[in-house]
C-alpha cells in the first residue's frame, strides 16, 4: 500500500511540473496533466487513510499535496 502511494505521490510530483514543459520534449509525460484530477482525489483518499490509520506515511503525501497547490498560485 505504502509503495504505490509513493509511486501516486511521484506522478503527481510530475504532473505538477509538466505545465513549465515543452510537450514536444515529454509527449507521453503531458498525458499526465489529463488524469490529474484523478491523482488529486486518490492523493486525498490516501491522505484519508493513512490519517485513520496514524502512519507516518501521511507526511510525504501531506506535502505533495500542499505543495501542488502553491505551484499552481
Amino acid at each position: 500500500m505504502f509503495f504505490f502511494n509513493l509511486v501516486l505521490t511521484i506522478l503527481t510530483f510530475i504532473a505538477y511540473l509538466l505545465p513549465f514543459l515543452a510537450p514536444k520534449v515529454f509527449p507521453f509525460l503531458s498525458v499526465l496533466t489529463l488524469v490529474l484530477p484523478f491523482f488529486l482525489i486518490l492523493n486525498g483518499l490516501f491522505f484519508v487513510f493513512w490519517l485513520i490509520q496514524f502512519k507516518k506515511a501521511n507526511v510525504p503525501l501531506g506535502i505533495g499535496l500542499v505543495d501542488g497547490n502553491y505551484i499552481y498560485q
